[in-house]
Protein backbone atom coordinates (compact mmCIF):
# COMPACT_ATOMS: atom_id res chain seq x y z
CA UNK A 1 0.00 0.00 0.00
CA UNK A 2 2.56 2.51 0.99
CA UNK A 3 4.48 1.55 -2.03
CA UNK A 4 1.70 1.81 -4.51
CA UNK A 5 1.74 5.45 -2.74
CA UNK A 6 5.37 6.30 -3.54
CA UNK A 7 4.80 5.06 -6.87
CA UNK A 8 1.87 7.82 -7.50
CA UNK A 9 3.83 10.63 -6.34
CA UNK A 10 6.87 9.69 -8.12
CA UNK A 11 4.69 9.85 -11.58
CA UNK A 12 2.78 12.88 -10.35
CA UNK A 13 6.52 14.50 -9.62
CA UNK A 14 7.74 13.08 -12.89
CA UNK A 15 5.03 14.92 -14.65
CA UNK A 16 5.63 18.30 -13.08
CA UNK A 17 9.20 17.87 -13.92
CA UNK A 18 8.29 17.40 -17.42
CA UNK A 19 5.99 20.30 -17.66
CA UNK A 20 8.73 22.67 -16.00
CA UNK A 21 10.97 21.43 -18.38
CA UNK A 22 8.69 22.08 -20.83
CA UNK A 23 8.00 25.68 -20.02
CA UNK A 24 11.89 26.52 -19.68
CA UNK A 25 12.65 25.25 -22.99
CA UNK A 26 9.49 27.17 -24.94
CA UNK A 27 10.23 30.34 -26.03
CA UNK A 28 9.21 33.38 -23.44
CA UNK A 29 6.75 35.31 -24.57
CA UNK A 30 6.99 39.31 -23.82
CA UNK A 31 4.01 40.41 -22.03
CA UNK A 32 5.49 44.19 -23.75
CA UNK A 33 4.80 44.36 -26.99
CA UNK A 34 7.42 46.35 -29.01
CA UNK A 35 6.62 49.20 -30.86
CA UNK A 36 7.63 49.68 -33.75
CA UNK A 37 10.31 52.80 -34.58
CA UNK A 38 8.97 55.41 -37.09
CA UNK A 39 10.08 59.02 -36.87
CA UNK A 40 5.92 59.60 -38.21
CA UNK A 41 4.90 58.45 -34.48
CA UNK A 42 6.38 61.62 -32.99
CA UNK A 43 3.90 63.63 -34.98
CA UNK A 44 1.24 64.82 -31.82
CA UNK A 45 0.26 67.82 -30.51
CA UNK A 46 2.87 68.88 -28.45
CA UNK A 47 6.06 68.08 -31.27
CA UNK A 48 6.26 68.69 -34.80
CA UNK A 49 8.88 66.37 -36.83
CA UNK A 50 10.90 68.76 -39.24
CA UNK A 51 13.86 66.13 -40.57
CA UNK A 52 14.15 62.08 -40.47
CA UNK A 53 17.30 61.39 -41.85
CA UNK A 54 17.82 57.37 -41.77
CA UNK A 55 21.10 55.75 -41.95
CA UNK A 56 22.06 51.83 -41.14
CA UNK A 57 22.42 52.66 -37.88
CA UNK A 58 19.75 54.57 -36.82
CA UNK A 59 19.14 58.33 -38.03
CA UNK A 60 18.74 61.75 -37.19
CA UNK A 61 15.77 63.68 -36.49
CA UNK A 62 14.69 66.81 -35.57
CA UNK A 63 11.68 68.14 -33.93
CA UNK A 64 9.97 71.27 -32.39
CA UNK A 65 9.00 70.29 -29.45
CA UNK A 66 7.13 71.59 -26.28
CA UNK A 67 9.04 71.77 -23.24
CA UNK A 68 7.23 69.34 -21.42
CA UNK A 69 7.29 66.92 -24.30
CA UNK A 70 10.87 66.31 -24.28
CA UNK A 71 11.48 64.17 -21.57
CA UNK A 72 8.21 61.94 -22.70
CA UNK A 73 10.34 61.77 -26.14
CA UNK A 74 12.93 59.62 -24.82
CA UNK A 75 10.91 57.58 -22.95
CA UNK A 76 9.15 56.84 -26.55
CA UNK A 77 12.11 56.19 -28.18
CA UNK A 78 13.27 54.07 -25.87
CA UNK A 79 9.57 52.00 -26.19
CA UNK A 80 10.75 51.90 -29.62
CA UNK A 81 14.25 50.25 -29.38
CA UNK A 82 15.85 53.50 -30.09
CA UNK A 83 18.60 55.01 -28.60
CA UNK A 84 19.90 58.75 -28.18
CA UNK A 85 23.65 58.97 -28.56
CA UNK A 86 23.94 62.66 -29.28
CA UNK A 87 21.09 65.21 -28.97
CA UNK A 88 20.84 68.80 -29.30
CA UNK A 89 18.26 71.55 -27.88
CA UNK A 90 18.29 74.64 -29.09
CA UNK A 91 15.71 77.47 -29.03
CA UNK A 92 14.14 78.53 -32.58
CA UNK A 93 12.23 81.83 -31.77
CA UNK A 94 9.57 81.08 -29.31
CA UNK A 95 9.55 76.97 -29.76
CA UNK A 96 12.38 74.14 -29.18
CA UNK A 97 14.43 72.07 -31.40
CA UNK A 98 15.80 68.98 -30.60
CA UNK A 99 17.83 67.09 -32.90
CA UNK A 100 18.61 63.23 -32.18
CA UNK A 101 21.11 61.33 -33.10
CA UNK A 102 19.20 57.79 -32.86
CA UNK A 103 20.91 54.13 -33.29
CA UNK A 104 18.82 50.64 -32.81
CA UNK A 105 19.24 49.05 -29.60
CA UNK A 106 19.63 45.63 -31.28
CA UNK A 107 22.43 47.00 -33.22
CA UNK A 108 24.84 46.87 -30.23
Amino acid sequence: MQRESLVQQRAAIQMQWRYIYLLAASPAESEEKLTLFSPLLFQNSLTRLIHWQPSVQGGEMALISAWDAIPLTFVQLADQGMNVSRFSLSAEGTELLLTLQLERLNDG
